[in-house]
């Protein structure tokens, strides 16, 4: 039975699209599937899939690495697939060792606004650049890439273009959805955000387009805006 490990830091380990969308679409198929998070504390069995997170998010760079490589030196996996730069990094002995694939699934850009924007303005530039070379070298390391969106394929997609990748979006699993239709009316106008609530994820655009049909409304009839805020939640 093929063995494949699951590593990341910033994701918790019943993360949607690490658990339900990929482990357990991999447990279903006979893999055995374990997976490291170091951002929530848990140690157990999950629907056949092992689980063995440490939060210790906050600790150093090197206590984390420590913690991946011990997981991966105890797990033995025959692939790795990991979230993040640091996991990718952590996996860099194994993968000479054992010349397994260290596959590197990108769902966030990286650097993003927000790792620097608690910095001076002169200081950003050096930090995204710091963390841009971070990428470049995970990337290095990386054997095939995982795409969440075509739009974050920049730049490894162009700078590895001899590495296998492929475009793995979330998907609808029919398992973990209920529908709930709601019928629209023909008189209201019905604006729908879904994502994470912060700024970066566009939320302000949402409620600047709900200012501007307000200020468009005409005295002939009403223009009402009805909006929902669907948080992202398990599947």
């Amino acid at each position: 039975m093929p063995k494949i490990l699951f590593l990341t830091t910033a994701h918790r380990y019943d993360d949607d699209r690490i658990f339900y969308h990929q482990a357990k679409e991999l447990k279903g198929r006979g893999v055995d599937v374990k997976i490291c998070s170091l951002s929530s504390g848990y140690k157990g069995i999950i629907d056949g899939i092992e689980i063995e997170s440490y939060p210790v998010l906050d600790q150093s760079t090197s206590s984390k690495i420590k913690i991946f490589k011990r997981v991966c030196d105890s797990f033995q996996p025959d692939s790795i697939i990991s979230s993040e730069p640091l996991a990718v990094i952590a996996s860099k002995k194994i993968k000479k060792e054992r010349g397994i694939s260290v596959i590197y699934d990108i769902t966030e850009w990286y650097p993003s606004k927000r790792m620097v924007e608690n910095f001076s303005f002169f200081l950003k530039g050096i930090h995204a650049f710091k963390f841009l070379m971070i990428q470049l070298y995970a990337g290095w390391i990386s054997t095939h890439f995982i795409f969440g969106e075509n739009t974050k394929k920049f730049p490894l997609a162009y700078v590895f273009p001899f590495k296998r990748n492929i475009t793995l979006p979330y998907f609808p699993n029919d398992v973990y959805i209920h529908p709930n239709i709601k019928k629209l009316d023909p008189n209201k106008i019905t604006l729908c955000y879904t994502g994470q609530i912060s700024k970066e994820k566009g939320i302000e655009n949402f409620f600047k387009a709900i200012d501007t049909l307000r200020k468009k409304k005409t005295g002939t009839g009403d223009c009402n805006s009805d909006y929902r805020v669907i948080k992202k939640g398990k599947g």
